[in-house]
């Protein structure tokens, strides 16, 4: 099994994608299409302009935006956690937080819908509430944040 949360999840994905021995994949708050999508819902129009300028000078690590470099963009949004998802045939675990503001609930809603349509083995978790980090406002890190969804994962992969 290999999980990932956030930046993780295309990680962890495309782990899967090319380790065949990988049977399982956790894939928490981390979105499905290219993160330029997240952009754009987060932020709108401006989402696109920001890809033509990194396009056009991917490499360097001293131009910003959204708080990393081109460099981090350039290969992040060329790539998708649905695309790696689909290349692998591992079971797929995946959640998300209705109030994360770092990845949009709609990146799931739509990474959700794509295994779903191409029959794939997917067991979703959608947390009514939940931010990014899996917790919801004014409440303390407990087994009911992060906590509960490692518990949920875990019996998931064991088979519980």
């Amino acid at each position: 099994m290999v999980a990932g949360h956030s930046e993780g999840v295309i990680v962890a994905a495309a782990v899967a994608a090319k380790v065949t021995d990988v049977t399982d994949v956790a894939m928490l708050a981390g979105g499905g299409p290219t993160q330029i999508f997240d952009m754009y819902v987060l932020m709108g129009e401006g989402a696109y302009r920001h890809w033509a300028e990194i396009r056009k000078d991917p490499d360097p690590i001293t131009k910003m935006v959204w708080g990393h470099p081109y460099r981090r963009w350039s290969s992040f949004l060329a790539a998708s956690p649905l695309d790696f998802a689909l290349g692998t045939k591992a079971k797929l675990f995946i959640a998300h937080g209705t109030e994360d503001r770092s990845v949009p609930i709609a990146a799931f809603d739509v990474l959700r819908a794509e295994l779903v349509a191409r029959g794939r083995d997917v067991t979703a978790h959608r947390v009514e509430g939940a931010n990014h980090g899996f917790q919801k406002p004014g409440a303390e890190p407990s087994a009911e944040g992060i906590g509960g969804l490692f518990a949920k994962m875990l019996d998931w992969y064991l088979g519980a």
